[in-house]
């Protein structure tokens, strides 16, 4: 919270393409002014009223509960022991390769 945001200025693509647009501009003889005001290019998305913190399904409520119960009773969960070390080998069509086990 109220770290330092570094700002690096505008994208130097943004510039180029905003120097491109004056340089057409000129060769057409028009300048080219994007229609905000016509409802074809309105978002929708903008009028959805988005819930951030909806109310969680009660299977999940459990879950969460069940998990909390187990942890206070064995400790927490350690899930590097579940997580998979190594890659899965590349196969051809031929099988995959023999590894040492």
């Amino acid at each position: 919270m109220d770290y330092f945001v570094p700002n690096f200025g505008q994208d130097q693509d943004i510039k180029n393409t905003l120097a491109d647009e004056k340089i057409a501009s000129k060769v057409v003889g028009k300048h080219w002014k994007f229609p905000t005001g016509d409802d074809r290019w309105k978002n929708p998305a903008r009028d959805v009223d988005y819930n951030f913190a909806p109310e969680l399904d009660s299977q999940i409520k459990d879950s969460l509960a069940n998990t909390k119960y187990a942890e206070s009773e064995l400790g927490p969960l350690k899930i590097a022991g579940l997580a998979q070390r190594k890659s899965d080998p590349i196969c051809s069509s031929v099988g995959c390769p023999k590894t040492k086990a």
